[in-house]
């Protein structure tokens, strides 16, 4: 299961006043992920997307046809939709990214369910998946972290990776191969580790060695000797 998955299972329907939920990407206008029997048609979606493409006022007005039943809007503005059908309804909230979509039936409370979407918020966020340079990073929507006792949770209205950021980086490299893994190739006392050559080549070749690394066959370093 997802983490979108435990977001939606865990956040909106374990508040046992939404009934179903799901994701829609806006860019894309897809389905990303919905609660199990929670099926949204295509048509559903572009209902949805035009509901805020749409004049606020007009969305109010004219009502939302979701899931073959009109709805009354109680509801419209850039951010949020809400709407009603006698003792059922549809909350939509609307991210950077995505529509979240919750429904809630009769026997539950509205307002718990507004309160649970709308808390449900997000933030772009810098991640990474795997260590490296900074070619591994890139832009993620997740969940907004809520602060613990003692925290407080901070806005930032401006960020950047500089270059005094990656040369930092290279120097954190450097030192650390320095002092975990040059000693191990010292040359006073017994050798723990050896390099492994592939090939060596006089420097009068330097091209065929070129050559012969681009075809990327070789296993271990290849060693240009220089004259004595």
């Amino acid at each position: 299961m997802s983490h979108l998955q435990n977001l939606l299972l865990d956040t909106l329907l374990g508040t046992k006043h939404v009934d179903s939920a799901a994701l829609i990407r806006l860019q894309e206008r897809s389905l990303c992920v919905a609660s199990p029997g929670f099926n949204v048609m295509p048509s559903d979606i572009r209902t949805l997307v035009n509901g805020f493409a749409k004049n606020p006022l007009k969305t109010r007005r004219e009502g939302l046809y979701f899931k073959e039943k009109d709805y009354k809007c109680v509801r419209a503005d850039d951010y949020s939709l809400y709407a009603k059908n006698e003792n059922t309804g549809v909350i939509v909230v609307k991210t950077h990214l995505y529509l979240l979509v919750a429904t809630y039936s009769e026997g539950m409370y509205p307002s718990v369910c507004v309160e649970a979407t709308e808390k449900l918020e997000t933030m772009i966020a810098v991640h990474f998946d795997k260590p490296g340079g900074p070619e591994n990073l890139y832009l993620k929507e997740v969940a907004k972290p809520s602060p613990g006792e003692g925290e407080v949770l901070l806005k930032v209205a401006a960020s950047a990776l500089n270059r005094a950021d990656l040369l930092q980086y290279k120097q954190m490299l450097v030192k650390a191969f320095t002092e975990q893994i040059l000693p191990h190739f010292s040359t006073e006392g017994p050798q723990r580790l050896l390099p492994v050559l592939d090939r060596v080549y006089p420097v009068a070749e330097i091209q065929e060695a070129h050559e012969y690394m681009e075809t990327n066959k070789n296993v271990g370093k290849i060693v240009l000797e220089l004259p004595q």
